[in-house]
């Protein structure tokens, strides 16, 4: 519940949240503040967050923003408490905006952007520069008397150009290397209903709609799925795809249609909830996982109970700041790891039973800085930023002192340039990107005394690409360290499927296979790999056994087609756990190891066997 509170000109200047949460049914606390100027104007703004610590003492955590305005009534300076300040200024006369960030305290600034404006106000040149005003980038736009781009120039001078349709679609786009792709749309209505694509003349989809503009066919590949309705609903009773396996949906449409139940030939989900606020209560899949579901009263979720076919119910529960910050989780294996955050909300640190991290923010509010403890071991990342925030180094220490660094530098459009690895002040990889009129990887050379190896374990000094028009890599020439050249074929001979890659064929026999070829099913969906492995699918598509002539393995999911099981003919058996969208736990039913995945701010920090 949340009271909000008006001035007499209809403004908001105060907002209150209610504490049902921290066991407060009666309780509410502020968490926004708004002031107003003598204009109308929003002058400040405080956002607040509110938690309770392990002995229910309240924490508070506020981010004051403040506004600045021009001479036009524009507001062109944003000052954030933490120190960030933001400037967006505007020019009618010159039709111009910049924008820039820089810290309050002047120590760091960031590049700039300058947009340039023509009489329509469409955008027509953007000039990005360097924290000391040096032009960086230039991107330019063309419009034509109804403002619909025509052209975009990019920082490299490759132009992309469009057309229209009387109605405002996009009929053509010609990309830099001259490929053309086409569309055409519905003749019965002026919607966006796009009906086929072609590419370079050749149509490669196309897509029909029923008079509700309801997507009821769709061709690619030559391969064809389709959807049925019931009535007026949007979202289609029945699904079949080019194999002819039919899924069939039921939708509660009270609840703005959230699926029921969805049945397909060798699968069933099913899901219930709240008959009250609509919640989300249980999720199951026949023959695999079911998950049930408890919230605090703020709707925010509460606990898990999962409950596998073959393996005993587990629970995870987390705990929440009143805005919902996650401020505590407890794991399958009865783990707690705790969050803590800054006096501005920002996350801090995570604090394992086995790691703790912590983290650093430069300024003007950006993530550099990293230290992971854990028993007797260290690792600290520190991140180097250039103008535009891109990571320009990255340093890892470790408990021993050894040191790794890896810098990179971009393209002015961002794409990869160099990239040189370092441990301690030995050079041990260099690497170079380039790419053609399309952005596409096309050359790429790797020196040092530790190149990169590809999935042959062969040691890689440069690769040459080239590409087709459907972005398909057709030849690939590959020298190893030591001077011994590879060219690879890739052939792409289905007449329906032009994407679909069927043999691959290499010249040096002595480190590469001479040749293979890959099988599909119906739907297109790979069933002979290049190791020769069997892969087999459900009426979903998810993968779920892959054979090989030593080991069979299987993949189960839950509802939500997260992938939950892995087993295998040798012994290995693997139930995995999420947390939000991120593997937390795995667990061996086996032996009922449990391994824990720490994640951090950036990426897994820890890794821990609990064995039970």
């Amino acid at each position: 519940m949340r009271f909000i509170f008006f001035d007499g000109a209809g403004r908001i200047y105060s907002e209150f949240k209610n504490a049902a949460d921290f066991d407060q049914p009666d309780a509410f606390y502020e968490v926004k503040s708004i002031k107003w100027d003598d204009r109308g104007r929003k002058h400040s703004e405080i956002n607040k967050d509110y938690s309770r610590d392990v002995h229910k003492e309240l924490n508070e955590y506020s981010v004051t923003t403040q506004y600045s305005y021009d001479n036009w009534g524009g507001n062109y300076l944003t000052t954030l408490s933490y120190g960030r300040q933001d400037i967006d200024s505007h020019d009618p006369v010159r039709r111009c905006d910049i924008s820039q960030t820089r810290s309050e305290n002047g120590k760091l600034v960031l590049g700039s952007t300058k947009t340039e404006y023509d009489v329509q106000g469409n955008a027509i040149r953007q000039i990005i520069r360097d924290k000391n005003d040096t032009d960086y980038a230039i991107t330019r736009s063309e419009y034509d008397g109804l403002g619909r781009l025509r052209k975009f120039i990019d920082t490299s001078g490759y132009v992309t150009a469009l057309t229209y349709d009387e109605f405002d679609r996009m009929l053509s786009k010609r990309l830099p290397n001259k490929a053309l792709i086409e569309w055409t749309y519905a003749s019965y209505t002026p919607e966006n209903y796009p009906v086929t694509i072609a590419l370079n003349g050749v149509q490669v989809g196309s897509q029909t709609y029923d008079g509700l503009g309801r997507l009821t066919a769709i061709s690619s590949g030559g391969r064809v799925s389709s959807a049925t309705y019931t009535g007026a609903n949007d979202t289609p009773d029945t699904t079949m795809d080019a194999m002819g396996q039919r899924i069939t949906h039921t939708w509660i449409p009270e609840l703005h249609s959230v699926p029921d139940t969805i049945v397909g030939p060798d699968f069933m989900q099913s899901f219930s909830y709240d008959n009250i606020t609509g919640a989300l209560l249980e999720s199951s899949e026949t023959g695999s996982r079911s998950t049930q579901f408890k919230y605090y009263p703020s709707g925010l979720a509460k606990s898990e109970k999962i409950t596998d076919s073959d393996i005993p119910m587990v629970e995870m529960e987390r705990s929440w700041s009143l805005m919902g910050m996650t401020m505590t989780y407890r794991d399958i294996s009865n783990n707690i790891v705790n969050i803590a955050y800054d006096n501005y909300g920002r996350y801090l640190t995570k604090t394992d039973p086995d790691v703790t991290s912590t983290v650093r923010y430069d300024d003007v509010g950006r993530l550099y800085y990293q230290k992971s403890t854990g028993y007797s071991d260290e690792i600290i990342i520190e991140l180097g930023l250039d103008d535009f925030s891109r990571e320009h180094t990255r340093k890892i220490t470790s408990s021993s002192g050894e040191v790794m660094k890896i810098t990179q530098n971009y393209y002015p459009n961002n794409q990869l340039k160099t990239r040189v690895t370092a441990v301690g002040l030995n050079v041990i990889r260099t690497e170079n990107f380039e790419y053609d009129e399309c952005n596409r990887l096309i050359h790429y050379y790797c020196e040092g005394s530790s190149p990169v190896v590809d999935a042959y374990n062969n040691a890689i000094a440069q690769q040459d690409f080239t590409l087709d028009d459907y972005n398909n890599i057709t030849c690939c020439v590959t020298t190893l360290v030591g001077g011994l050249k590879d060219t690879a074929i890739y052939e792409f001979t289905n007449p329906d499927d032009p994407c679909q890659l069927i043999t691959v064929t290499h010249s040096l026999h002595s480190h590469y296979p001479a040749s293979y070829k890959l099988e599909y099913d119906h739907n297109g969906r790979m069933t002979k790999d290049e190791a020769g492995r069997t892969l087999h699918y459900d009426s979903t598509g998810r993968l779920v056994q892959v054979l090989s002539d030593d080991e069979e393995s299987y993949y189960g999911y839950d509802s939500d087609n997260k992938i939950i099981k892995q087993i295998s003919n040798q012994g290995k058996n693997t139930a995995l756990y999420y947390l939000d969208d991120g593997i937390i736990s795995e667990m061996d039913t086996h032996s009922n190891k449990h391994t824990r995945l720490v994640s951090g701010a950036m990426g897994i920090i820890g890794v821990n066997d609990d064995a039970k």
